[in-house]
């Protein structure tokens, strides 16, 4: 973890992600990429400091359901913390993969991604 920068990492397996969200950062969270939905948004959501930004790239949480899924209860919490909440797909950046291509970030050495 430590290799990669970061400060601390939850493991949603090893309990309420709410519980370890809070433990990792007491202060709260700037930055939130949902890749999740579902409980693990409401935790980022309730986590947020006042002015956080959210970006909402998936809902694992849901792509298995039989019947609509219910969205998080806590969407005003967001208004009163003065947050954003921005939903974006790959394929709103199509027109942008010759450039990174280009650019070959993925073959810098600084960038590096471990497989767990």
């Amino acid at each position: 973890m430590q290799d990669f920068g970061y400060d601390a990492a939850i493991d949603y397996r090893a309990g309420s992600v709410t519980e370890q969200l809070a433990k990792a950062a007491p202060d709260g969270i700037d930055v939130y990429v949902d890749h999740v939905g579902g409980d693990h948004l409401v935790a980022a959501i309730d986590a947020l400091r006042h002015g956080g930004r959210i970006a909402m790239v998936g809902a694992i949480s849901s792509y298995d359901a039989t019947e609509p899924v219910p969205g998080p209860s806590n969407l005003f919490t967001l208004a009163a913390k003065d947050a954003t909440l921005r939903g974006m797909l790959i394929n709103s950046c199509f027109h942008l993969f010759p450039e990174w291509i280009a650019k070959a970030w993925t073959s810098r050495p600084d960038v590096a991604a471990a497989r767990t």
